[in-house]
């Protein structure tokens, strides 16, 4: 409290879960790409927010979270909330250690000013990341001997990066790209070196539906007809700009393809990708907005392939079909998710929390602008999209959010919905319910074995009304297609319930 109660010129955004409070810091800083705390008592409070923090963490967001704990005077006799190593305790900056980039104990009150300084600076280096420091209330409360003048790290003047010779490219956006704040570089040079554009799931926020040069994403809407497409077209040069290569990005199909061809990957940080793809060609970049900002005063436009943006928007009608094609007239969710391409302009942010819903997003959504698109890929926690959607919509409420989420979900971190009505966000909550954990109901339908995965008797309307949201509730395609037209036009804080099956297989896994 005494950092709390002496906070001044910054907004306090009061949760009413440590564990939320990490989502929606998450959120914030993954639509403003700026560093963003939060604050917690210690023990419990450090506890309850450690999936947000490892999941900042692994999705590159800088996060500072600032824990309390009780006095160091009186440590080890046993007082409400105690860190340390005795009865059974623990010390939050060792357990927070490996879910970090740094965390750490302020012992003395003459290094805290500089252990903090360190804190946002290591947040905000390399590959971003989230950081902890742990400060005992008597700390806290005593005087600093000076105040310190730089708390921001500063981004380093970088050598320049020559651009590889390009004869037939492919390019590849990572989230690190849109950190960096040069997706629409990217793009630029797809258009001058004429190249088809792949993004990875992590940074379906940088997809773009309305350029000639967007072919489609890897991870989750990867599918048979992109690689249709690589095989045809047979890049002589992959450029991956800020990914870390994951197999849930990379498949070892399409590894293979990046193996015929000479591989660049720009990112700030190549343990992972070293590991994951030893045959690339690696440059560790600094500054890639800089540098791509060279390459493009340098490089000159290439002739066009012969009906290449053609074939990309062919290959892109392609795959809608294929995936449309998948939805059974019994399928209401996928029917639902498939309609907000009709309804959605580029105002609108679609996010997608763990589950089935996320799979029919991923199929059948196209963005139609950069940053129409976000999903949780770390740890990919159930409740991180509810959060993370409120924290976007903190940032920017010139936009309208629809948070598409799942029963089990709402359970999770519903009651963030309170924080929303209250600074009325602009926000849909799209819920389908259909009684049960739907991921763990379909693998049990593929196991033929049905052990338990139901979540019947919520009613998730009356839910939302208890936090002060205008409710709906439907049942039909044809009834949630008019109720969600009212609700964009009206650009509320809202509750929109879908009733569903819970025998439905996404499209994704058919």
């Amino acid at each position: 409290m005494p950092i709390w109660q002496n906070i001044n010129n910054m907004e306090l955004v009061l949760c009413s879960h440590e564990g939320e409070a990490s989502y929606v810091a998450t959120g914030y800083s993954k639509a403003s790409r700026e560093l963003v705390a939060i604050l917690t008592t210690g023990s419990p409070g450090v506890t309850n927010g450690m999936s947000g923090i490892a999941s900042a963490n692994k999705d590159s967001v800088p996060l500072l979270h600032i824990s309390g704990r009780t006095p160091e005077s009186i440590s080890g006799y046993g007082v409400q909330h105690e860190e340390n190593t005795i009865d059974r305790s623990f010390e939050s900056d060792e357990l927070l250690a490996s879910l970090t980039k740094y965390s750490v104990k302020v012992t003395d009150i003459n290094m805290a000013a500089e252990q903090f300084i360190k804190c946002c600076n290591i947040a905000l280096s390399g590959r971003y990341g989230s950081v902890h420091i742990s400060i005992p209330v008597d700390i806290q409360s005593a005087q600093l001997p000076y105040v310190p003048q730089n708390y921001y790290h500063e981004k380093c003047h970088v050598e320049s990066y020559k651009p590889p010779m390009m004869t037939k490219p492919l390019l590849i956006i990572g989230w690190g790209c849109w950190q960096a704040e040069c997706v629409e570089q990217v793009y630029e040079l797809a258009k001058k070196v004429k190249a088809p554009v792949l993004v990875t799931s992590k940074a379906y926020c940088c997809a773009w539906s309305a350029n000639d040069y967007y072919l489609g994403k890897l991870g989750y809407g990867y599918n048979a007809h992109i690689e249709e497409f690589l095989l045809e077209y047979r890049a002589e040069q992959v450029l991956i700009f800020g990914s870390s290569m994951g197999l849930k990005d990379f498949s070892h199909g399409f590894r293979e393809l990046l193996e015929q061809a000479e591989c660049y990957l720009y990112s700030v940080d190549f343990e992972d990708v070293m590991h994951r793809f030893p045959k690339g060609t690696w440059i560790k970049i600094k500054d890639m907005g800089r540098m791509l900002g060279e390459w493009l005063d340098e490089i000159s436009s290439m002739t066009l392939e012969i009906d290449l943006i053609e074939r990309i928007k062919d290959n892109r009608e392609t795959q809608k079909k294929y995936f449309n094609n998948k939805i059974a007239k019994t399928d209401i969710m996928a029917q639902a998710i498939n309609k907000l391409n009709d309804i959605c302009d580029d105002t609108c942010v679609v996010t997608a929390d763990a589950g089935n819903h996320l799979l029919n997003v991923a199929a059948l959504y196209e963005p139609p602008k950069i940053g129409s698109l976000y999903f949780d890929v770390g740890i990919r926690a159930m409740g991180n999209g509810i959060c993370a959607t409120v924290g976007m919509a903190m940032f920017n409420k010139q936009k309208y959010y629809i948070a598409v989420t799942g029963d089990g979900c709402m359970l999770m971190n519903g009651n963030v919905m309170y924080l929303a009505k209250k600074h009325n966000l602009p926000i849909l909550f799209l819920v389908f319910n259909n009684h049960s954990l739907g991921r763990v109901r379909v693998g049990q339908m593929a196991m033929k074995g049905f052990v338990e995965s139901g979540l019947g008797g919520v009613d998730f309307m009356l839910y939302g009304k208890a936090m002060g949201l205008e409710t709906y509730r439907v049942y039909t395609v044809e009834e949630y297609e008019k109720v969600l037209e009212e609700i964009l036009l009206r650009k509320e804080t809202a509750l929109l319930e879908f009733m569903c099956d819970q025998d439905e297989i996404p499209v994704l896994l058919k």
